[in-house]
């Protein structure tokens, strides 16, 4: 929201512009980091181009994969698709095919120049500590590259169609697990400077520290302490030019059980529901029990997969089921608590014909299971 309102301001008021604040989400797998965009811009059909890219993928230029710089390329194409989609709101104007073009053209850099670029997996382009320079090339180049179209500015693409994009304007979401991130941020708080002290000495002639064993100052942290410093993050492995162009900085916690039961019984994403609209399609009717869902809830709660971990449980209990009712229609399909903790088989019987209110319901309804 800050966004699209620092773009309506800098609009109306060109001489007082507000600076973007790029932002980095930290959180662990499966809480729901890209998704959150994803369904803000899906719920709102908001005319603003995003390109979510995953981070792991790019390369330094020069070689062979996609480069930091392709990640405007992606944005532009978004824009290209918000533009089609509505050609006549951006080229009513036009008396001709070629003004066409050009106002379409237009319209095009204005959206890219206002979008999204979101890196997920960027923890993946962390410098590791300890290690031979060799060993973090890629990770270097990239993050160095990065750091150019961040800062802002035309002309960054070999491809001169896109060097029109001005990323000054251009809001950056980076997003990631940083697993190990909360450790350093944890041993900053509890020991502060006196971690130098616990070093041991260093030289054939210096003397033994004497009792250099330091016990932590805190042990508990709030949310709010635990965000991690410019300093943490660049102990991290971020360059820190690259973190000082991270204004904001916040963090997702863990899915909890209560709320991965809901996403299976509430959600419109919820893998429960896509797999009985899957056998709806087999004729074949597939019921989960609620001691069932409860149970998926909870195994992907212990394996600490988050959301995304309830697809691939589902996906492991009814794929086999699947394949073998796919020849056999007429039969109701229930998945129990049992079949997700010990493995028993699903419950087979005659298929149950649904009701003219729960076909309207899109063959998902609690009432199906009585």
């Amino acid at each position: 929201a800050a966004h699209f309102l620092r773009i309506d301001h800098n609009q109306n008021f060109p001489d007082e512009p507000i600076q973007k604040t790029n932002l980095l989400i930290i959180g662990p797998p499966g809480c729901g980091k890209t998704e959150t965009i994803r369904t803000i811009l899906r719920e709102f059909d908001l005319d603003i181009p995003v390109a979510v890219i995953n981070a792991s993928t790019l390369t330094s230029s020069g070689y062979k994969g996609k480069n930091a710089e392709d990640v405007i390329i992606d944005l532009v194409k978004d824009a290209i698709r918000i533009v089609n989609k509505n050609a006549r709101k951006y080229v009513h104007e036009a008396k001709n095919p070629e003004e066409c073009k050009k106002l379409a053209e237009q319209a095009v850099i204005r959206l890219a120049n206002q979008g999204i670029i979101v890196l997920d997996e960027m923890d993946k382009l962390r410098i590791k500590p300890n290690m031979r320079l060799e060993d973090n090339l890629f990770q270097r180049g990239v993050q160095q590259q990065l750091l150019k179209i961040i800062e802002g500015g035309t002309g960054l693409t070999e491809d001169e169609r896109y060097n029109k994009i001005d990323t000054t304007n251009i809001l950056f979401i980076l997003a990631g697990a940083h697993i190990g991130l909360e450790e350093i941020t944890k041993q900053r708080l509890q020991y502060g400077k006196c971690e130098m002290q616990t070093k041991p000495p260093i030289g054939f002639t210096a003397k033994p520290v004497e009792n250099t064993s330091v016990s932590p100052v805190k042990q508990t942290f709030t949310d709010n302490e635990l965000l991690p410093s410019a300093e943490d993050l660049i102990q991290y492995g971020y360059l820190p030019e690259l973190v000082g162009r991270i204004q904001m900085r916040c963090k997702y916690k863990p899915v909890t059980e209560d709320i991965l039961y809901r996403i299976l019984t509430e959600s419109k994403l919820s893998p429960a529901m896509q797999a009985t609209n899957m056998f709806f399609e087999t004729a074949n009717h597939l019921v989960f029990e609620p001691g069932a869902l409860k149970a998926i809830a909870t195994k992907a709660t212990v394996e600490k997969t988050g959301c995304r971990g309830l697809k691939t449980i589902v996906s492991d209990i009814i794929y086999n089921i699947y394949y073998e009712m796919a020849g056999n229609p007429g039969n109701t399909i229930t998945i129990t608590e049992d079949t997700v903790t010990k493995g028993y088989p699903a419950m087979i019987t005659d298929y149950l014909e649904p009701t003219v209110d729960e076909q309207e319901l899109g063959h998902w309804d609690e009432d199906w299971e009585d």
